[in-house]
């Protein structure tokens, strides 16, 4: 997202925040070898390396099925003869390795050493309210509609190469409204861990790549509100519905009833540029039930009401009188 301006209004926004699963690479991996091919491939690894690590994915994951306490003990028992780097286990991404990851990474003859650990607080947007730009105009969550019921989103975060994957479920009630040209923006803030990668076989360096560890994300309690500058607004997509008032020149002020329609999760990228180099994170945004709308629209103009290119949210387009 662009650079913008906190609103500082007085509009009340409340709600919270519940962190759901968490995955790891590995874990998405055994579940889906296109998983572990993709984020394989996001670490520079040749082809011959990746089909090798494949092969040892099926090889594991049927292991891996008849796992019992005893292997697992033995794992344990044997851990002085495998050799992993002394600080594994207090780095962010190692507190979160099991007995089953450690078993794969043995398999796999590979260790990932993990240096210049930070953290970055990214704004994942949840939707945008907005407004066409003739003076009068206005768009609202229509509290007659939805009384009583809080929007619910579902989120989830994928890190790249090694950075797994967090989902979160927002809810949120409020009562806001965009005036004429307005763009506001729902947001969640959540704090991801980054850190230089580099992946060992023996004291072979197969390579270095910089990850965003999503599986380690850490949400905010509850989300916020953005007013967008103007221009920084996303992409409009397609047209939800259209309302042709060029032919009342009078001005006078029609009043609309929309939905905005709960649609299949949109892929959003964010915050690349404060990672470094080849270190991405996006993120699914999708919402339980549709959004009900009041529109005030001025005449004498005609309206499109769009859905944005990528993420939730709205955009509107304006034809003046002919």
């Amino acid at each position: 997202m662009a650079e913008d301006e906190l609103y500082a209004g007085a509009e009340p926004l409340t709600g919270q925040v519940r962190v759901g699963e968490r995955r790891n690479w590995l874990e998405a991996g055994l579940e889906d070898a296109a998983v572990l091919e993709a984020d394989l491939a996001t670490l520079e690894l040749s082809t011959s390396q990746i089909e090798a690590i494949l092969r040892e994915r099926q090889q594991t994951q049927a292991q891996l099925a008849e796992i019992t306490y005893v292997l697992e003990q033995e794992l344990w028992d044997d851990d002085d003869n495998y050799d992993e780097p002394a600080d594994a286990w207090e780095s962010p991404f190692g507190k979160r390795r099991t007995v089953k990851q450690r078993f794969f990474d043995r398999l796999a003859g590979r260790r990932f050493v993990y240096s210049d650990v930070t953290e970055h607080e990214v704004r994942v947007p949840l939707f945008v309210l907005a407004a066409p730009e003739p003076a009068g105009c206005s768009a609202t969550f229509s509290q007659d509609v939805m009384a009583g019921r809080a929007l619910a989103w579902n989120v989830t975060l994928f890190g790249s190469g090694l950075g797994g994957s967090s989902s979160f479920r927002v809810t949120s009630t409020w009562k806001f409204q965009a005036s004429a040209g307005d763009s506001k923006q729902v947001f969640l803030p959540v704090t991801v861990t980054v850190a230089t990668v580099r992946v060992m076989v023996g004291e072979r360096v197969v390579t270095t790549t910089r990850q965003v560890v999503a599986s380690d994300a850490t949400p905010a309690k509850q989300p916020g509100l953005t007013l967008l500058r103007p221009g920084v607004q996303e992409p409009a997509g397609e047209v939800i519905c259209e309302y042709p008032l060029a032919g009342d020149t009078t001005g006078a002020i029609a009043t609309y009833g929309a939905t905005y329609a709960r649609t299949s999760s949109g892929r959003v990228e964010l915050g690349a540029e404060a990672f470094g180099v080849g270190a991405t994170l996006s993120a699914d945004v999708s919402f339980d039930q549709a959004i009900a709308l009041d529109l005030e629209l001025r005449g004498g103009h005609d309206y499109s009401l769009h859905r944005l290119r990528s993420g939730q949210g709205m955009a509107w387009s304006v034809a003046r009188e002919r």
